[in-house]
Formats: C-alpha cells, structure tokens, sequence
C-alpha cells in the first residue's frame, strides 16, 4: 500500500494505507453518528467493540503469529471493517455475535491469507455473511429508530427479536435518511452518497465498479420484473430497493475496495456488472443480506481472473500492433 511495497495485485496508488483507511472512517462517521442518534447507546457499544476487537485481533495476529517484517504502520483498515461491519447488523444484535463475526472476518478473511492488502474477500463483508449464515435466527433485532434509546439488555441476548420492518406507509425523505427498521447504517442513503462523493474526490476510491454496478442494477432491474415495473407501485418498489436495501452501501463501502476490486477501468467495469446480475438473480429466492453479500463475495473471487484475462488481452494486443508496425516498416 506504499510507494515502494505494493501488496495486493488491485492496488495501483501512491496513497499510504492509513491515508486511504483514514479518508474511509472520515467517510463513515456520519453513518455512525446517525446510527448512535437512531438507536442509541447500543449501537454506539456494538460499533465501538466492533472497531476495537478488529484492530486487536488484526495487529495481534499480525505481531505475534505471522510477525510480519514488512508491516511499520498501525493497520487501521481494522478499523474500518469494524465499522461496517457493524453498520451492517440490526441494532438488537447480541455482542457475542460481533464476537464470532470479527473472529472469522479478521483470522480467516484476512490474516490467513497473509493480513493487510492480501486478502482475497472483503473481511466486513465475509464477517457478516458468516454470522448471517450461522445466527440467522440471532439477527432479528430490526428496532424502531428513535425508540428506547438507552435499551442495553439486547446486548446480552435478552431482547425479544421482532422481523425486519418494510417501508410501506413511510414518505421518501424518511426512506432517504433511513427512518425505517434496519440495519444500522446500511439504509441512510442520503449520507451513504455524500461519504461516496468524499471518498471520490480523495480519490482513495475508484468508482468504475460502484458506478457500473448502480447502472447496471438499474438498467437489468425491469427485465426481471417485467410483470409490475411499468407501474406507479412497481416504480416505487425499485426506488426503494435502490435506495433502503443496502445497495449503495455494498457499492460505495465494498466495491470501491482497492485490495479485492480491479481498479482498471474494463475490469472494474465487468465486476460491478457481474455484481448487479448476480445480486438480481438472487433477489427474491435468499434474504437480503445473502442477496447483497454473497455476489460481493463472489466477484471479490472472479476479479483475478478477470483482471489476469484484460492484462492478458492487453499484451496480445500491444504485441499484434507491434508486429504490425514492424511488418510495415
């Protein structure tokens, strides 16, 4: 992530890790600080252990198991996947699930395969599907934003867990700032986009694949509800698929990753393509965490072999044209 020590195959910058990582937290506190607003101190305990135990399990497992010679910087990209990774929980959530969640997103995501810039997944993402595939029954905990702000009892498995709560009956702005039952700071579109503009002009996300996979969502959307798009209500149905189910977040928090996407243009391009169908195909048959994350997961996977095949083409080109000017000259 240095000038002089490239670590991951997708990262092309001159940015230093703890600038990239410092411009993302910047980026989220206003999700935080509306999470805290909306469910109090809950989500304020979940974030903060969620944060914390990352750093601790990353930088221990980092010193005292790999004992990486190269690594002279705090990994604060920690930090950051604890962060989102709490975002995406329901606020009733129990702490040991944040527990199990950082465990596996950190140990086996990240450090496994060599820790910081070397992981194959994004470690938020595949905290959350684990603990969303082993606790299903556990992450039920959609709560009222506003409402019993200072409940704790949650936190230790006690709260009595309800199903997550649709947006009917809600006006757009109150979808748009995500005044609905949720996650924590997936749905609060207005601020997810202004962390994204941030991110975009630091220019410590590339938005090929973000940008391609909004287009894309939109573009394939109609084709696989041909039935009730062309109405008013199905209309409505897409705007608040877009902008409540955690689309943006995935795009702006997860797709612009510089270790697990491509940043060339044609590549990055493909993957958040890729993104979108898989995402479409999946709607409607899983929940919509599964829905969100598993196709995150997968082009995470795809993206070496779909940059290896782009730089591939790219030499056979270079090589053909040169072959070309040789032969005429």
């Amino acid at each position: 992530m240095t000038k002089d020590r490239q670590l991951a195959p997708f990262i092309h910058t001159e940015k230093t890790a703890p600038y990239i990582y410092l411009t993302y937290i910047i980026g989220l506190i206003p999700l935080v600080c509306f999470s805290v607003f909306y469910y109090g101190v809950r989500a304020a305990i979940l974030i903060v252990l969620s944060a914390s135990l990352f750093s601790l399990f990353d930088n221990a497992f980092s010193k005292f198991v790999r004992r990486d010679p190269h690594k002279d910087y705090f990994d604060i990209s920690s930090i950051v996947s604890g962060v989102i990774f709490a975002l995406m929980l329901p606020p009733d959530t129990s702490l040991y699930i944040v527990f199990a969640g950082v465990m596996f997103g950190s140990v086996v995501a990240k450090q496994f395969f060599g820790g910081a810039g070397n992981n194959v997944v994004n470690t938020a993402c595949a905290a959350r599907l684990f603990v969303g595939i082993c606790f299903p029954s556990k992450l039920l905990g959609y709560a009222v934003p506003g409402v019993e702000w200072f409940k704790l009892d949650s936190l230790i498995g006690k709260s009595e867990f309800l199903t997550k709560g649709g947006t009917d009956g809600y006006h757009m702005i109150e979808i748009l700032f995500g005044k609905f039952s949720g996650e924590m700071g997936t749905g609060v579109s207005i601020l997810i986009l202004l962390g994204g503009i941030y991110l975009a002009i630091k220019r410590t996300v590339r938005m090929y694949a973000p940008i391609t996979y909004i287009l894309s969502l939109m573009a394939l959307y109609p084709l696989f509800n041909l039935s009730g798009y062309f109405s008013q209500a199905g209309i409505r149905e897409f705007v608040v698929f877009m902008i409540s189910s955690g689309v943006l977040f995935v795009a702006v928090f997860m797709l612009g990753d510089y270790t697990t996407m491509p940043s060339r243009f044609i590549p990055a391009c493909c993957s958040g393509a890729i993104c979108a169908l898989i995402t479409l195909i999946l709607r409607g048959h899983v929940n919509s965490d599964v829905c969100l994350l598993v196709p995150v997961m997968l082009v995470n996977i795809m993206s070496f072999g779909i940059d290896y095949f782009y730089k591939s083409l790219s030499r056979k080109k270079a090589i053909t044209e040169q072959e070309v000017i040789s032969y005429d000259d």
